[in-house]
């Protein structure tokens, strides 16, 4: 019996690594992609085995322009998620409490939802006029918005289900010792709601930095994006695909290195929100 469950356990960790090595496959081909020269990418057959060629990377931080289109998506995608992370989780606490609600609470809360369903490309035109009529093209500024926007109905949702689990009691007690409303926010719920934070934290960060769609239309040569530069490296006749593996290699880096730091809590807040107890 314990022969088969040793049997039974070596085998799902096999079919486990397998998957795993699955999914790596793509990343490791991608890096692979990077350190290979124009000539070594379109060799047929493939060359499979070839020195390290840095001259891409070189490219990217002192040739071109994209050091700065990378801090433009770290800025953006850093600064919409403090802020959504902040009037989301205001919102999702207080339709999470029933001292707070009122008459069509559960309808707005459900309209905010609907919010999120919209596809992108609904939306883009009148964004797109009302940025325009504003003056606000290719800045920071109509950026943030849209995708402080369209990130608020996750944290509220993701937080609200947090934020649920936590008694009312603890909140009473807070008061009763003299703590204003807003002084029992910030020192017994926010503390006790670290993992749900850092969940939506993380799965906004990841959706505002991969956000190709409004920053195409919105931005132009000074607040250009990844994603979009990425977009530029296929011309009529020829693709650059080193320095598109390059920067495809940038990209998602700060995307594993903050997931890998925070995985605990992001396991942790994607399955804390749904229990009750």
């Amino acid at each position: 019996m314990i022969k088969k469950t040793s049997l039974k356990k070596r085998g799902i960790e096999g079919g486990i690594g397998i998957l795993i090595a699955f999914c790596l496959l793509p990343l490791l081909w991608l890096v692979d992609l990077s350190l290979k020269t124009q000539k070594e990418v379109s060799a047929i057959p493939p060359v499979w085995f070839h020195k390290s060629y840095f001259g891409n990377y070189f490219n990217f931080f002192f040739k071109r322009e994209f050091v700065r289109y990378y801090f433009n998506s770290f800025f953006l995608a850093t600064v919409s998620t403090v802020a959504a992370i902040a009037l989301g989780s205001l919102m999702a606490y207080a339709f999470s409490r029933s001292k707070y609600r009122f008459k069509g609470s559960g309808t707005i809360l459900f309209g905010i939802l609907i919010l999120r369903m919209f596809p992108p490309f609904s939306t883009i035109i009148p964004i797109y006029l009302a940025v325009r009529a504003l003056g606000l093209m290719d800045t920071y500024i109509a950026l943030w918005v849209v995708y402080v926007g369209l990130t608020i109905p996750l944290v509220v949702w993701m937080m609200r289900g947090f934020f649920t689990n936590i008694p009312e009691e603890l909140e009473d007690a807070a008061v009763i010792d003299g703590c204003s409303h807003l002084q029992m926010f910030l020192r017994i719920i926010l503390p006790l709601s670290v993992p749900g934070l850092l969940a939506c934290a993380i799965i906004s960060f990841i959706w505002n930095w991969n956000e190709f769609l409004f920053a195409l239309i919105l931005t132009g040569s000074r607040v250009r994006t990844i994603p979009v530069l990425l977009s530029t490296f296929s011309q009529d006749h020829i693709i650059i695909w080193g320095e598109m593996a390059t920067v495809g290699t940038l990209a998602i880096t700060p995307v594993v290195v903050f997931g890998l730091l925070a995985r605990k809590y992001l396991l942790k807040g994607l399955t804390f929100g749904g229990i009750k107890g």
